[in-house]
Parts: structure tokens; C-alpha cells; sequence
């Protein structure tokens, strides 16, 4: 119903809701006391997501929206073995968060530990433990030549809210001190974060103001 209620277009999440709404009993589009009306759980049309119908669409104006995956693609979609995609799966997150493990790979994915643990077990040959700073975890063994050449960053940078860097599963390592993931991480909006030298030292918003733009900047100590 989620991949007919997406017709090729791109879509806002109410406008998403909306169409999927119509297509499903009653009893799966309870009332809604914020909106004021009879609508599907988001969460829902998020986990058919996870059969990979469709994908969420980035917009300048921080607004998610939905598209068909085959149509945002301009083809089919891909058939993938299950064993393939999940070993892939794992590759790609070490490439982007190792050292890890497989409780935070789980955590990221948002499944079970015993589910990723298969998914880890996939991947055996391809991986190597490491201890960083008494920190163990592993790698792709193909990316330890990169990781051990790695220069120092150097810099002041502002990541916006949603970057891939700040997505890390163990907060602690990017932000130690409890009170300042409460800062960074937050229930609703999130701000942004100000990299020094490689490391999250602080949170930025952005405020406009007719054609002023301030960007308030808090730093943790």
C-alpha cells in the first residue's frame, strides 16, 4: 500500500500520510489528537522503508519528503540477495564508523544484536580488531593503511545537525561529558555542531532575521 500510495512524485510526509491513510483499515489510522484528524502512525510507512520502496528526499528547507525509490532512481530497483545486502551493509558502516562493534552497528540500524550479529559474522574475513586508546573495535583490513596514514585536521568547522559525522552510534567518543551530548542531542531539533581541530567542542543554530543571518555559537567550556 505505501509503494501504491507513492505515485511517482515527491511527497511531505503529511501529503505521504494522507494517501496511505486512505488505502488502510480503520483500525490502523488512529486519532490523532495533534492534528486533529484520523491518520497512520508515522512509524509505519517509515519501517516499510526498510523493504526499500522508497527513500527520504533532502530539501533546502529541512522538510522530509518521500519519493519512490525506482522513480528517484529513474529504474528499477535493484535485486539483492539478503546476505549480500547485509554483508554489504556492515561494510559500509565500518567504512564510515569504524573501529565499531556489533552492538553499535545494531543500535545505528535500529535491529537486535542478535540480528547483527549474523549480519557481523558475514563479514569475518574482511575485518580486523584494533585498539585505539584502549578502545577496542574493528575495521575493514582494507582501510587500515588509510587509518594508520591519517593526517591531523586542523580547522574550525560547522556540521550541520543531520551530518553523517555526529550520526556516530557511541556519542561518548565524540562528546564525552554527559550534559554536553543533552546540548547536542536533543528530543526535538537539533543543532549543529562546531568542529576544532577534529573535535566537537560546541553547538550552532542559525537564526534569520528579514536579511540578517546570525549564527549563535555555544561552546562547552
Amino acid at each position: 500500500e505505501a509503494y501504491a500510495a507513492l505515485d511517482g512524485n515527491e511527497m511531505s510526509r503529511g501529503e505521504f500520510s494522507a494517501a496511505l491513510s486512505k488505502r488502510l483499515p480503520k483500525d490502523l489510522t488512529p486519532w490523532c489528537e495533534g492534528c486533529g484528524a484520523y491518520h497512520v502512525n508515522e512509524n509505519a510507512f517509515r519501517y516499510t522503508g526498510l523493504r526499500g520502496d522508497f527513500c527520504l528526499i533532502s530539501a533546502l528547507d529541512e522538510k522530509v519528503r518521500f519519493m519512490r525509490l525506482d522513480k528517484w532512481l529513474g529504474r528499477k530497483k535493484p535485486r539483492v540477495a539478503k546476505r549480500t545486502a547485509r554483508a554489504e551493509a556492515v561494510r559500509r558502516y565500518l567504512a564510515a564508523y569504524g573501529p565499531s562493534t556489533s552492538d553499535e552497528f545494531a543500535e545505528w540500524v535500529g535491529t537486535t544484536p542478535r540480528w547483527s550479529e549474523r549480519a557481523w559474522r558475514l563479514v569475518d574475513d574482511d575485518i580486523v580488531e584494533v585498539d585505539v586508546e584502549g578502545r577496542r573495535g574493528w575495521v575493514l583490513e582494507t582501510d587500515l593503511p588509510r587509518l594508520r596514514a591519517a593526517a591531523t585536521i586542523e580547522g574550525v568547522r560547522l556540521l550541520p545537525a543531520q551530518d553523517p559525522y555526529i550520526a556516530h552510534p557511541d556519542r561518548t567518543q565524540l562528546v564525552p561529558i554527559r550534559e554536553h551530548q543533552k546540548e547536542l542531542w536533543r528530543p526535538q531539533v537539533n543543532p549543529g555542531a562546531v568542529l576544532v581541530n577534529g573535535a566537537v567542542v560546541g553547538a550552532w543554530r542559525m537564526q534569520k532575521k528579514g536579511r540578517v543571518l546570525t549564527v549563535p555559537v555555544r561552546l562547552f567550556k
